[in-house]
């Protein structure tokens, strides 16, 4: 019997509404109905708990298999371009001799900012912060093959050649910055290592060098590079040209560039 609430009346277990006063009446639960959807929640976690345990499982493995992919393609790429320019690098940068002669691109220190002119005739006057006045040379205009050097820059003083300035990027050509490279930073730490060791052949050892970022992993080292805290800085003396090869961070982003500086000049001039 259910007991109406509202005035006390019994009434029959299956009825809704009070027969003495109208009220609805409190429905007892359906046991069955409760068991069976205890039942069914049950089943499903039985069920889908390791299924989605496997997927998890599954997840992590793809993801530390693909590091593992991505880690190998890396360092294949680093030792491809390493040494795959190396003919190239000792070629162009071979002229460089004690007597100051020739340089690279058909420059030679104390040149007449007219000669410059005449072997670059689509130089354009820029403001390069390493220099005190400067020309920009576009990548079409190289003469030597130095590969992923995006531009050269041209110091001068008193009218007069005394810097030049390799910038080099990821990718072959300059207007092809705009599209993402694969590995990239890994390319251009690449780069780095391959100049590195062209030098070491055309010059023997370096008169300095501060290259502590090689301590740590080589995979790495780019983001090290890139975040600023560390840098790679060799150079070499040749006769009165300074070698220089710089591997820095800059605006998140890694740069490479190769500079040669006529020292007697560069140290009357080089930090004002």
């Amino acid at each position: 019997m259910v007991i109406c609430k509202a005035c006390g009346t019994e009434n029959r277990d299956e009825a809704r509404f009070c027969s003495s006063c109208g009220v609805p009446l409190p429905q007892k639960k359906d046991t069955k109905e409760i068991r069976t959807r205890t039942t069914n929640v049950s089943t499903v976690k039985t069920f889908w708990m390791p299924v989605f345990g496997v997927i998890a499982v599954v997840a992590i493995a793809g993801y530390l298999i693909f590091k593992q992919i991505d880690s190998g393609r890396k360092l294949e790429v680093f030792k491809e371009y390493t040494g795959k320019y190396l003919s190239q690098d000792e070629q162009a940068f071979a002229g460089l001799n004690a007597k100051d002669k020739g340089i690279i691109e058909g420059l030679s220190w104390d040149m007449k900012l007219s000669d410059v002119k005449k072997l670059y005739p689509f130089a354009k006057e820029a403001k390069d912060p390493d220099f005190l006045s400067s020309l920009f040379v576009g990548q079409e205009q190289l003469k030597s093959i130095i590969p992923h050097a995006n531009f050269m820059s041209l110091g001068i003083y008193e009218d007069k050649l005394y810097g030049i300035k390799f910038e080099l990027g990821s990718t072959e050509k300059a207007q092809s910055q705009a599209i993402e490279v694969p590995n990239a930073e890994i390319i251009l730490y690449a780069r780095f290592s391959g100049l590195y060791k062209a030098f070491k052949i055309l010059y023997g050892e370096p008169a300095f060098e501060k290259n502590e970022v090689e301590k740590e992993p080589l995979l790495k080292r780019p983001d090290i590079i890139k975040s600023g805290t560390n840098n790679s800085y060799v150079f070499w003396v040749i006769g009165n040209t300074k070698l220089e090869l710089v591997l820095f961070g800059f605006q998140d982003q890694v740069k490479l560039t190769c500079r040669l500086l006529y020292m007697p000049v560069w140290q009357l001039v080089g930090k004002e």
